[in-house]
């Protein structure tokens, strides 16, 4: 199980921190690693109430 969760976070850091920080440097890194927390905090928000 430890194997997959490392797979699974290198394949998030590789491929998305390090893509923005190359790209946009270290605003785009801080953003790369917000989005899922925003994302999912806005469905939480949005389906919270049936």
């Amino acid at each position: 199980m430890a194997d997959v969760i490392e797979l699974v976070f290198q394949c998030f850091w590789e491929g998305g921190v390090e893509f923005f920080y190359c790209r946009w440097g270290w605003p785009g890194a801080i953003a790369a690693i917000l989005a899922p927390f925003v994302i999912v905090g806005a469905m939480i928000a949005v389906f919270r109430y049936p």
